[in-house]
């Protein structure tokens, strides 16, 4: 499960990029009882996520990961096939610099320091579950343990899905703080809107909630598109994924009881 320990490897930032900041602001307050501070998004004061503004018109959720030489890291995904990523706001100096995967995924590298982590997960309201969606999950997972040395376990789930679940190096299950995984839409017997496949791969954020039905209410009624709609899963709880308005991918969970 996510903690806020600053372990190597683990996330410990998650930033919408989006078109409108403003609008965004109050979408995800609706949703999640989040304040805009800034550039950051406050529950109760603890800082869950950063919001950045965009000039692209399509928004998207980025994940960075904990390091301890942001700018060794980058020296090991280049040395892997991935590029190092010019971002606002990115420099060795604060300890953070971005950087692409081989599919061209963007996301971060944050060392502790200046930079704000996530003060808040596993709680609702705040980050959840990582997600990377590929259709080549050992291509990935060779990037990805090449970068980080992150554990991977492999399963094959019950619709046929490829899938390794992914935690900090030495952590085991138990540490456990996301998956690589390819869904093949058939095997959901739904069509996700065209717009869900045009990246080719991407990271997911999920977030916890107490109720993900009426979080995906609140969420369309605002102008949210469905993904994969709700649906409950032995031991995970009951989940959806969404696009935002401006075309962001985020999911919900309602733990399991």
């Amino acid at each position: 499960m996510l903690t806020t320990d600053q372990v190597p490897g683990a996330p410990n930032w998650v930033e919408l990029r989006t078109p409108d900041m403003r609008a965004a602001s109050e979408f995800y307050a609706a949703l999640f009882g989040w304040e805009r501070d800034a550039e950051v998004f406050r529950l109760d004061g603890t800082v869950v996520a950063g919001v950045r503004e965009a000039e692209a018109v399509v928004g998207g959720w980025a994940l960075s990961f904990h390091t301890r030489d942001a700018e060794a890291t980058a020296g090991a995904v280049t040395a892997a096939g991935g590029e190092r990523a010019v971002e606002a706001g990115a420099c060795v100096e604060t300890g953070v610099l971005y950087v692409t995967d081989p599919a061209g995924v963007r996301f971060g590298l944050r060392e502790p320091g200046p930079a704000p982590v996530l003060g808040l997960v596993d709680a609702p309201g705040a980050l959840w579950w990582t997600q990377y969606y590929t259709m080549d999950v050992p291509g990935a997972k060779a990037f990805y343990q090449a970068v980080f040395a992150w554990d991977g376990m492999d399963v094959v789930l019950e619709r046929g899905a490829a899938c390794s679940i992914l935690s900090p190096a030495g952590k085991g299950l138990p540490g456990a703080q996301g998956a690589l995984m390819t869904t093949p839409a058939e095997a959901l017997g739904i069509t996700p809107p065209a717009s869900w496949f045009e990246p080719g791969a991407r990271w997911l954020p999920y977030f916890t909630v107490l109720d993900c039905d009426t979080t995906v209410d609140a969420a369309l009624a605002r102008g949210a598109t469905l993904v994969y709609p709700a649906e409950t899963q032995q031991a995970i709880g009951r989940q959806a994924t969404l696009l935002d308005p401006w075309g962001a991918a985020f999911a919900v969970n309602a733990g399991a009881a």
